[in-house]
């Protein structure tokens, strides 16, 4: 580990559940999580937890997968997202991670949406998806509207999603 490596002695790695962390509150300068969240299955319970060992004015970071606003986004890039990762829960509009946030007393310093395009079949082969989702994942995509395949261009040889980063300050 990098810590040993380079004689640092104030990290601790631990495995916990974010959903129910075993940790006392307000512990923590900075709660960051990665392309994480899109796999928890109580969302509310977890911002709940890393909110809760996060310290008064400490920092809030997320970075994740992400889907623009809107029903048919919301639905279709999940149902594709799902097809090719079976751990996947749910990619949160930028609408709907606002309604999340809301619910706990952060302030908000930054939000972006990041258009992000991947190589096929590299953007399969990392998840193992096998060969019939990934022609469902085609078909969701050429049956997407006219409008929605604007903001998801996609080909034989790449497709375009989204992140969604926020970083935020405890109250």
């Amino acid at each position: 580990m990098a810590s040993s490596q380079e004689d640092i002695s104030n990290i601790t790695f631990r495995a916990e559940d974010v959903h129910s962390l075993n940790i006392p509150d307000n512990q923590f300068d900075i709660v960051a999580s990665r392309f994480a969240v899109h796999h928890f299955s109580d969302v509310n319970r977890a911002l709940g937890e890393m909110y809760r060992v996060l310290k008064p004015g400490g920092k809030f970071y997320i970075l994740d997968c992400s889907v623009f606003d809107g029903e048919e986004p919301e639905r279709e890039i999940n149902r594709i997202e799902l097809l090719r990762d079976s751990s996947h829960k749910c990619s949160y509009s930028p609408r709907i991670w606002h309604q999340l946030l809301k619910e706990l007393p952060l302030t908000i310093e930054r939000t972006s949406l990041i258009k992000e395009q991947y190589e096929l079949p590299r953007w399969f082969d990392r998840m193992g998806t096998d060969q019939n989702s990934r022609e469902e994942i085609f078909r969701i995509l050429n049956s997407l509207s006219s409008e929605c395949k604007i903001s998801y261009p996609f080909g034989n040889d790449y497709i375009t999603t989204y992140r969604f980063e926020i970083l935020a300050t405890k109250n």
